[in-house]
């Protein structure tokens, strides 16, 4: 990966610790090179930075070592925009903003997605309330990053990352492996405990293609949530199959903002595609797009829109289409 100094770093020679006889020398504010990451020595102080206590260090190419609080990722500054500048650019679209007067206070979203890994991420640490059943699989690790991104566009509370709806909580579903392959015997299995167990959910985000002989099986345990109040926001795109699933909110990317009642009980918004900073596993911080990275975001406004009171009415999916319609959100 590629990292760029952000202040003044010690080189060091042969091994990832402060010696007196491996210092190389300085490497300057600015630049920008191609590293891997290593574990070293735990640093709280020195090496240029302080107030940051990390035992992650960068080794380069050429096989020397940097301590990595001096550095910050390229996609901090390569990223159009960051998550709180698409939400703040939320904010100055609406015509009413008080509809985020609360971030998501007292509402559990579900993800069913890749897993969570929290072990770089407090901030998400804190937010993941416990799921009895076998679908989070917190013993094995983490090789898929979508739902960690998923998960950082809704709650995470980081440098350089701000979630949506941070005050919400979510339930880890693990439903797609490290290939991207999505277990939908696994979907069908967190629909129905969501359902049967009466979960306390207000919101499921799924963002995977079905394939078509297990439409009907899905779409049986989606119909249980819409009649139990729960909302279910999908990523879909024209070709995928998803798109014919009913009693949902869809969620794609198009070269311009659109929202379009697909039928009484179904609403298909669509947004520009601009990049979001988000949670990583592999690194503090990357960038998501697609309709993926839309649908966490459009569940994260949902959030946000339940916690203040709003989506009361009888038909919840006129309401919504009435409020995307009346407040654009286009991005620059």
């Amino acid at each position: 990966m590629k990292v760029k100094s952000n202040k003044e770093v010690n080189i060091r020679a042969f091994e990832p610790y402060r010696k007196s006889n491996n210092l190389k020398g300085i490497l300057n504010p600015g630049f920008e090179i191609e590293v891997e990451e290593v574990p070293g020595e735990d640093i709280i102080e020195g090496e240029g930075v302080n107030q940051i206590h990390s035992d992650k260090w960068y080794k380069d190419k050429n096989g020397d070592y940097y301590w990595s609080g001096g550095f910050e990722s390229t996609l901090q500054v390569e990223s159009k925009v960051s998550n709180n500048d698409l939400y703040l650019e939320v904010l100055n679209n609406l015509a009413d903003k008080k509809a985020f007067r609360v971030r998501g206070k007292d509402i559990n979203i579900a993800i069913l997605d890749s897993g969570i890994y929290i072990d770089r991420h407090p901030s998400l640490r804190d937010k993941i309330l416990t799921i009895n059943g076998d679908f989070s699989h917190a013993e094995s690790k983490i090789k898929n990053a979508h739902g960690t991104k998923v998960a950082g566009i809704l709650v995470a509370e980081e440098k350089h990352i701000s979630g949506v709806t941070p005050e919400a909580k979510l339930l880890d579903f693990r439903v797609i492996d490290e290939n991207e392959i999505v277990d939908e015997d696994g979907v069908i299995r967190a629909l129905k405990y969501i359902n049967e167990r009466s979960v306390p959910v207000n919101l499921v985000n799924m963002s995977f293609d079905i394939n078509e002989d297990r439409l009907e099986e899905i779409q049986e345990q989606i119909d249980i949530l819409y009649r139990r109040g729960i909302l279910s926001i999908v990523a879909t795109g024209d070709y995928l199959i998803t798109q014919r699933l009913k009693n949902v909110v869809k969620v794609k990317v198009k070269e311009s903002y659109q929202v379009e009642m697909t039928d009484e009980n179904s609403i298909t918004i669509a947004y520009k595609d601009v990049p979001f900073k988000t949670t990583a596993i592999d690194e503090d911080i990357s960038e998501f797009k697609h309709s993926s990275a839309y649908t966490a975001f459009t569940t994260g406004i949902l959030s946000n829109l339940l916690s203040s009171g709003f989506l009361t009415s009888k038909n919840r999916f006129e309401e919504i289409a009435t409020f995307f319609k009346n407040n654009p959100i286009r991005f620059l």
